[in-house]
C-alpha cells in the first residue's frame, strides 16, 4: 500500500483479526525500542513511512470483518530481511481514497452549502474538521456506524451547553473569591442596545490578577437589561442580580458613580473604557488618564482611595502605541477597498519601530495633542526624548518580532499598492520587490487574457452547435443607405473620411455637438489579413475603440462608416479685418483676444480666428453645407502647399494661464523664418 492519508493511533483490542500480530514493535535498532512502543508518537512513525520506505510500509488488513469499512485500513509495519513484514501496535492507516469518493464528498459539501446558505469558508472551520475527523476515528474503532448515533440534536447540544456553562461558572467562582476579598478587582459594565428588537443589554467583564501574579479577563454575562432606565442605580440592581451567579453580594466597591462628573468639575476629561472590540479603546483610555492625571489623582484623594499610576510609564505607552493609532485611523476611515494599505502600514510600522529614533521622529511628526511633562520633577532621567528605557525597548523588539510573525507580505499586497495612483512608484520598496511585483502583476494579466480567450472560443464553439443544430445561414449585410445625398441635392464627394476620423476629427461644430469620432455608429473595415469587418461598439467593440481617434491609418482601412446626422443649424459668420502696426500693438491684440476666447466659448461661438484677414463683414448663413462651401472649401480641388503644425490647448490654461499662452504664442511667431499665419480655432468648447 501506498503512504497513508491519515494515520491515527487506536487500541489494539480491535484489531486483533489483523494478518500480522507480533507482541515486538520494533527491532533493536530501530528508532524506538519494544520496551518503549507506546511512547512512539504517529507524527513519527509517519515521518519513518515517508524517509524510509524500503524499511517501513503499511501491511493490508485482510483478516475478517465485522464491516467492509475495515477493508480500507491497513497497518504500519517494519521490514526485516528474512522474515515478514512485523506491524507496529496502536497505530492505524487509511489507505489512498478513490477519486469517485473524493467527489462524492465534495457534492455532499456543495449540496450542504449550497441548501444551507452557508459561506465557503465554514468547510475549512477547525472545529467542524476537528469534529469530522473523530467521527472517522470512531468509525475506524467500531466499524459502519451511524451518524445519529454519533451526533446529538440541536437541544441535546443546547443543555450540554448549558451544563458546561455552570461548570464554568463555578470555576470561575472559585478564582474570584481571593481578589474579591482583597479588593483587587475591577468589574466593567458595558450595555448596548439592539436597534431591531428593541432590547437593552448587559455586559460585564471582570478583569484581576490572581495570587499567582496571572492576569485574568473574564466576560461574566450578557444579559437583557429589564430595568425601567439606565439611571446609576438601576444598572448597581442588574449587576448586582447578575453577580449573584457568581456569589458576590456585597457591590460596596461600586459606589464610585459619578467619577467622570467630578473629574470634569475640576477640569479634567471623561476618563474612557477599553474593550477588545474597538481598537483604538487602549490608545483613548491612556491618553484620558494622562490628560486628567491630576484632577482623577485628587478625586481618588478626596475620597481616600490610592491612585498608584506611574505617569511617565503611562506618557512611555502612548509615545509607543501613538504608530498603532496612527495606523488604525487611517484603515477606519471610508468604505473603499483597503488591500493596498497592508503594504503602506506594515512598512510603516516596522520602519518606526526598527529604532528608537524613528519613533521620536514620528511622534514628532504625528503629535496632534503634545505630552505636557507637569513640573513634578527636574531629574532629565524622565525625559521621553533622550534615552529609551528597558520597558519600552523590550516592548518594541516585542511588537517587531510580532509584526514579522504575524504579517507575511504578499505580492498580492505589493500588487494592490502598484496599482494604486497615489503609490504605484513604490517608491520604499527595494528594487527586487518592485521586479517581483511586476511579474505578479504580469502574469495576472496573462491569466486574465487566457481566460478570456477560452471564454470567446468556449462561446464560439457554442455558437457554431446552435447554428448546425438550427440550420440557418446567416443573413447578408444590409445595404447601408446615402442619407447625405437624400439630404442635399448636391451630391457631396468627400475622401479621407476614415483618415479625419482617426485624426480625432475637430471641426468648428465641436463645441455644438463634440468631435466628429463621437458621432460613429459603425466602421465598414478591411483588416490587415484583408478580411472585410463590421466593426461596432457591439461587434469587435476593442477594434471600434482603437479607432476612435489619434492613430490614423494603424489598424485597418476605412472603407465607410455610419454616423449620427443631426438637423443643420443656421450658422452667423463674422469676418473681422484688424492689423497691428507695431510688435507691442501686435502683443496687446494678441492678449486681448486669448483673454476674450472663454466668453466667446461661454456664448456658444465657434472660432476659426486668423489674424491677417482681407475682409470684414458679417453674414447670414442658412445651413451649414453652405457654410462650409463658402469658407472651407478650397478654390484649388488638390489642395494647398502648406505644411500644418497644431496643438489642443486645454480651456483651464486659456482661462488661468492666459499671459503664459500669449507668451508662447508670441516666441512661436518670432521664431518663424517665413510670415506665418497663427490660427485659433474653438474645436471643443
Amino acid at each position: 500500500m501506498s503512504s497513508p492519508e491519515i494515520l491515527s493511533p487506536i487500541s489494539t483490542r480491535h484489531v486483533a483479526d489483523a494478518t500480522l500480530h507480533t507482541s515486538t514493535v520494533l527491532s533493536k535498532d530501530s528508532p524506538a525500542s519494544s520496551q518503549h512502543s507506546d511512547r512512539i508518537k504517529y507524527s513519527e512513525i509517519q515521518s519513518f513511512l515517508k524517509l524510509q520506505p524500503k524499511k517501513y510500509v503499511i501491511i493490508e488488513n485482510a483478516g475478517k470483518h465485522t464491516s467492509h469499512c475495515w477493508e480500507t485500513f491497513g497497518f504500519p509495519a517494519l521490514v526485516h530481511k528474512d522474515a515478514d513484514p512485523e506491524r507496529i501496535d496502536g497505530f492505524v492507516s487509511s489507505a489512498q481514497l478513490k477519486e469517485s469518493e473524493i467527489t462524492h464528498v465534495k457534492h455532499l459539501e456543495a449540496e450542504w452549502i449550497c441548501q444551507s446558505i452557508r459561506p465557503f469558508s465554514i468547510v475549512e472551520d477547525a472545529g467542524l474538521r476537528k469534529l469530522m475527523q473523530e467521527c472517522i476515528s470512531i468509525g475506524a474503532l467500531h466499524g459502519d456506524v451511524k451518524v445519529d448515533e454519533v451526533l446529538r440534536g440541536a437541544d441535546s447540544i443546547a443543555a450540554y451547553i448549558s451544563k458546561l456553562a455552570d461548570q464554568h461558572r463555578a470555576l470561575i467562582t472559585e478564582e474570584l473569591k481571593e481578589p474579591v476579598e482583597n479588593d483587587a478587582i475591577a468589574f466593567c459594565p458595558d450595555m448596548w442596545t439592539d436597534p431591531i428588537r428593541q432590547i437593552s443589554y448587559l455586559g460585564i467583564t471582570t478583569t484581576f490578577i490572581n495570587n499567582q501574579y496571572e492576569y485574568r479577563s473574564y466576560d461574566l454575562c450578557c444579559a437583557p437589561f429589564e430595568e425601567e432606565n439606565k439611571s446609576a442605580e438601576n444598572i448597581i440592581t442588574a449587576l448586582q442580580k447578575e453577580l449573584k451567579t457568581f456569589s458576590i453580594i456585597d457591590l460596596s466597591m461600586l459606589k464610585f458613580n459619578g467619577l467622570n462628573k467630578n473629574i470634569q468639575a475640576e477640569g479634567g476629561i471623561s476618563l474612557c473604557q477599553s474593550t477588545r472590540v474597538r481598537w483604538l479603546s487602549i490608545m483613548q483610555l491612556l491618553e484620558s488618564i494622562d490628560r486628567s492625571y491630576k484632577e482623577t489623582k485628587k478625586v481618588l484623594q478626596d475620597k481616600k482611595k490610592s491612585f498608584t499610576v506611574d505617569r511617565w510609564i503611562l506618557k512611555r505607552l502612548i509615545y509607543l502605541l501613538r504608530p498603532f493609532k496612527h495606523i488604525i485611523t487611517i484603515i477606519q476611515k471610508g468604505n473603499e477597498p483597503s488591500l493596498y494599505l497592508v503594504l503602506i502600514c506594515v512598512s510603516t510600522l516596522r520602519k518606526v519601530l526598527s529604532s528608537f529614533e524613528n519613533l521620536v521622529k514620528f511622534n514628532k511628526e504625528h503629535e496632534t495633542m503634545p505630552i505636557h511633562i507637569d513640573n513634578e520633577t527636574d531629574d532629565d532621567e524622565f525625559d521621553l526624548e533622550s534615552e529609551e528605557s528597558d520597558g519600552i525597548r523590550f516592548f518594541r523588539f516585542r511588537l517587531l518580532e510580532l509584526l514579522d510573525s504575524m504579517f507575511v507580505l504578499e505580492p498580492i499586497h505589493f500588487a494592490a499598492a502598484f496599482l494604486h495612483p497615489r503609490y504605484r512608484h513604490l517608491r520604499k520598496c527595494s528594487t527586487a520587490q518592485i521586479n517581483s511585483c511586476k511579474n505578479y502583476v504580469r502574469r495576472q494579466m496573462q491569466e486574465i487574457e487566457e481566460r478570456e480567450k477560452l471564454k470567446r472560443l468556449f462561446q464560439n464553439q457554442q455558437s457554431k452547435v446552435v447554428v448546425a443544430q438550427d440550420n440557418v445561414a446567416e443573413p447578408p449585410l444590409k445595404k447601408k443607405k446615402d442619407l447625405v445625398k437624400n439630404m442635399n441635392p448636391v451630391n457631396l464627394v468627400t475622401s479621407g473620411t476614415g483618415g479625419f476620423l482617426q485624426g480625432g476629427s475637430h471641426s468648428l461644430l465641436s463645441s455644438w455637438k463634440g468631435l466628429g469620432v463621437d458621432q460613429v455608429l459603425e466602421y465598414d473595415v478591411v483588416i490587415v489579413d484583408g478580411q472585410r469587418k463590421i466593426v461596432s461598439p457591439c461587434h469587435n467593440s476593442d477594434l471600434f475603440y482603437a479607432l476612435s481617434g489619434g492613430v490614423g491609418g494603424t489598424y485597418d482601412v476605412v472603407v465607410s462608416v455610419v454616423l449620427r446626422i443631426f438637423r443643420s443649424p443656421h450658422i452667423i459668420g463674422t469676418l473681422l479685418s484688424i492689423e497691428a502696426s507695431n510688435e507691442a500693438l501686435y502683443a496687446t491684440l494678441i492678449r486681448d483676444f486669448v483673454r476674450f476666447l472663454p466668453k466667446l466659448a461661454e456664448g456658444g461661438w465657434n472660432d476659426n480666428t486668423d489674424f491677417v484677414f482681407l475682409a470684414k463683414t458679417t453674414t447670414f448663413i442658412p445651413s451649414f453645407y453652405e457654410a462650409y462651401k463658402l469658407a472651407l472649401t478650397p478654390s484649388d480641388p488638390t489642395g494647398y502647399n502648406m505644411l500644418l503644425g497644431s496643438s489642443l490647448i486645454p480651456d483651464t490654461v486659456v482661462c488661468n494661464r492666459p499671459d503664459d499662452l500669449v507668451q508662447l504664442f508670441l516666441q512661436m511667431k518670432r521664431l518663424s523664418v517665413k510670415a506665418t499665419r497663427l490660427l485659433i480655432n474653438h474645436v471643443a468648447g
